[in-house]
């Protein structure tokens, strides 16, 4: 049993923790910025750390292998603490928690869903149908994708938001890999 345990433990071959997980952003701002520089909508969860159900959802509903893999690969996910950006609860008119938002890039609810969805199945409905409510989105061509995902680091540095100008600047990287020339990487 010991040898098991060591197994899982020390196994270098795990997926990110992002695959395990909902990647959550936490500013709506940079996570509607990164949903037009990629051309996918954002799932925004409205929630209050006193919120009993948000938390319940957060355990049962978020944790589920279909969930996390649709938040990751079809959205942004965000998650907005209600208690610490007034100003996006006020423009969205949240008045319960948790509400579910599936938002266009530009911001703009596609469908909104008041009260916690604790069934996963039913989760994943929903999410599909706000998908389908946001209509097809087309990814801005590479180059501006990476200009965008740029102005999207800037933003982030300027706010001291690391997390997120690590990501974006990451993002840009990656995606321009295959159209990038050989480069001596000489230390």
């Amino acid at each position: 049993h010991a040898q098991n345990r060591k197994k899982k433990k020390g196994n270098d071959d795990a997926p990110p923790v992002q695959m395990n997980e909902v990647a959550w952003r936490h500013d709506l701002q940079a996570a509607l910025a990164e949903a037009e520089a990629v051309g996918k909508p954002v799932f925004a969860d409205f929630f209050a750390t006193w919120c009993g159900p948000c938390k319940q959802m957060l355990a049962t509903t978020m944790t589920d292998p279909k969930v996390i893999a649709l938040l990751n690969t079809e959205f942004i996910p965000v998650k907005v603490d209600v208690d610490v950006d007034n100003a996006s609860q006020q423009k969205y008119e949240v008045t319960s928690m948790p509400t579910l938002f599936f938002l266009k890039p530009s911001g703009e609810v596609a469908h909104k869903v008041v009260g916690a969805i604790m069934d996963p199945d039913t989760f994943v409905q929903t999410a599909k149908k706000g998908a389908e409510m946001v209509g097809p989105l087309t990814p801005p061509a590479e180059a501006d994708r990476v200009k965008s995902a740029y102005k999207t680091a800037m933003k982030a540095l300027a706010k001291k938001n690391y997390g997120t100008a690590y990501e974006m600047l990451t993002k840009i990287v990656e995606t321009s890999k295959a159209g990038l020339p050989e480069v001596d990487q000489a230390k």
